[in-house]
């Protein structure tokens, strides 16, 4: 019987090494998070603590029903319990080796988190975390979630981090989380480019012809209205009104109706829908000399022709608009600038570039 008791207690000691056995994560103990200026429990506040310090699996975490009634049987009654001495007292009384407390402040538009691990042994604090964050108060749980991140040196996302933290990022559902339509309205002006026989047409000195020039400056005003916000991504509608060629004494007014996407973090955008233009056209043909002829009898042999031309009535006529850009930001003020294509037949194709601007509101 001795040699087999010796045999397991061998095999016992080779198969469970005691170096090879993993330490025991040390006891911490949490009470409440103080939280001033906002409508948060300060014990919701530190359940959500307690849930991501437990995904860190650095600690063995009492919870707080374990406290009280540790407390309770030692006959100790705490309230407000955030000053060193009280945390230690407490942290003795429990038989834990760590304390966590902390605050969340609300000031001037930004929530203080202040976070600090002390050790019970040495009364002192051997881990300490203060940073300042947007006061949104739907977020408190993702702001308590990477500020846990943060003071342990976890890796958490750039594009998120910014958002929680940066007043002049681009709007996003996390910085606007209530923002079903956000209104980005501002003035638009540019320019206008018109290629193809309407290029020709508009510089045209002859019977027909407008006398000006293809490029024409265009100024309006864009509705903006945002009716998705989730994520990294906003789904636009956009009510564009412009007035072309005024510069050359030229009145072509046009209406674009937009559906669109912007990236929220870089502000990239891309919109396309119907444009609406009022134009001058005449009916008529091209004769030998390559003359545009209206107001007459299409010959036969001739072909029946439709297009711009300043001795016509004013038509409505419709045409389809793309455009991409991008908005930049400097403190509240967002400057888009977007360039749109506008296709047309025969080569007769528009394009341009337009700049604006307007405020964050």
């Amino acid at each position: 019987m001795k040699q087999f008791a010796l045999i397991f207690f061998l095999v016992g000691m080779l198969t469970n090494p005691i170096e090879g056995r993993a330490p025991t994560n040390p006891s911490l103990g949490i009470l409440d998070i103080s939280v001033a200026g906002l409508n948060y429990d300060p014990s919701q506040a530190a359940n959500i603590v307690r849930a991501e310090l437990t995904k860190l699996d650095r600690y063995t975490i009492f919870n707080r029903e374990d406290i009280r009634f540790e407390l309770d049987r030692q006959g100790m009654t705490i309230s407000d319990c955030y000053a060193k001495a009280c945390l230690v007292e407490v942290g003795k009384a429990i038989s834990v080796r760590k304390m966590f407390s902390g605050s969340l402040d609300a000031i001037d538009g930004q929530i203080l988190v202040s976070f600090r691990v002390i050790d019970v042994g040495s009364g002192q604090e051997e881990l300490t975390f203060v940073q300042e964050y947007l006061n949104l108060p739907d977020q408190i749980h993702l702001i308590i979630q990477y500020a846990i991140k943060e003071m342990y040196g976890q890796p958490v996302d750039d594009a998120v981090f910014q958002r929680l933290t940066q007043k002049n990022n681009f709007e996003n559902s996390i910085n606007l989380p209530q923002t079903t339509r956000l209104n980005l309205s501002g003035p638009r002006m540019g320019v206008a480019v018109f290629a193809g026989q309407l290029g020709k047409t508009l510089q045209s000195n002859d019977e027909g012809g407008f006398n000006a020039s293809n490029i024409m400056f265009q100024f309006g005003y864009q509705f903006e209205w945002t009716y998705l916000n989730e994520g990294n991504f906003q789904a636009l509608f956009e009510f564009v009104p412009l007035i072309t060629g005024f510069d050359q004494g030229k009145f072509f007014p046009s209406v674009s109706l937009l559906n669109g996407l912007r990236e929220s973090r870089h502000g990239w955008e891309m919109a396309l829908g119907p444009l609406f233009s009022l134009t001058k056209e005449a009916t008529g043909y091209i004769n030998e000399l390559d003359e545009f002829v209206v107001n007459k009898p299409v010959p036969e042999g001739f072909k029946k022709t439709t297009r711009v031309d300043s001795r016509g009535d004013y038509t409505i006529k419709s045409a389809f608009i793309l455009s991409v850009g991008k908005s930049f930001r400097s403190g509240n003020l967002n400057l888009p600038i977007n360039v749109f294509y506008i296709p047309g037949k025969e080569g007769n194709h528009r394009f341009g570039i337009s700049v604006g601007y307007n405020t964050k509101r």
